[in-house]
């Protein structure tokens, strides 16, 4: 198991845990798992012996040395603070971070730019078969999981499991359907939501 941080677009290092299997005689495709809604995933790792699996965290962490234990839930509570003072503070969430100061400003455009960037990454491992990448994950981790393929060249399968951040434009639609988490209230006419809109 590796605890790896990789540099991304922005001020945040992609980060989470890879394993690798044993048998140095074979390569392997890769799953990269994106985590789902909230602060789970911190530094999960998981076990396959016939495949390399990078879990990354959709918060990702401040430094090359910042440490989970510590570092981590100091970012995490600097987020909450910040998602709490702006014009969204009625909220008080993370996923609401920028929706009213444009697209650059919405804090997913750092996590799918680092969920990019871990497919590029995963690229650069010798163990890696050379062919297949699967991304995946449910809720949010689904939603990083399409940003990523839709980013990166290579990603051969996509796993999802009821993806958030879809369809923002459901309620233009006859009969009307619900938008996806994070169920904005802000009139998904507004540019910044339809363009972090996976579908």
């Amino acid at each position: 198991n590796y605890d790896v941080r990789i540099p991304a677009a922005g001020t945040n290092w992609v980060a989470g845990g890879l394993t690798i299997p044993k048998d140095s005689t074979r390569k392997y495709p890769v799953y990269l798992k994106f985590s789902g809604v909230g602060w789970d995933g911190v530094c999960e790792c998981d076990q396959n012996p016939d495949r390399i699996i990078f879990c990354v965290n959709c918060h990702g962490l401040p430094s090359a040395d910042a440490t989970w234990e510590t570092d981590y839930p100091a970012m995490r509570t600097w987020i909450e603070n910040y998602a709490k003072s702006g014009p969204e503070s009625w909220q008080g969430n993370y996923q609401m971070i920028g929706t009213s100061q444009g697209r650059d400003n919405v804090y997913y455009r750092y996590v799918f730019l680092r969920a990019a960037r871990a497919v590029e990454y995963v690229k650069t491992l010798p163990e890696w078969d050379g062919k297949t990448i699967i991304v995946g994950g449910c809720s949010q981790g689904a939603a990083q999981s399409v940003a990523a393929a839709a980013l990166s060249s290579g990603v051969t399968h996509l796993a999802l499991g009821v993806p958030a951040l879809t369809d923002f434009s459901g309620d233009k639609s006859d009969p009307k359907r619900p938008y996806g988490w994070p169920y904005t209230t802000r009139p998904p006419t507004e540019g910044e939501c339809e363009y972090f809109d996976v579908v």
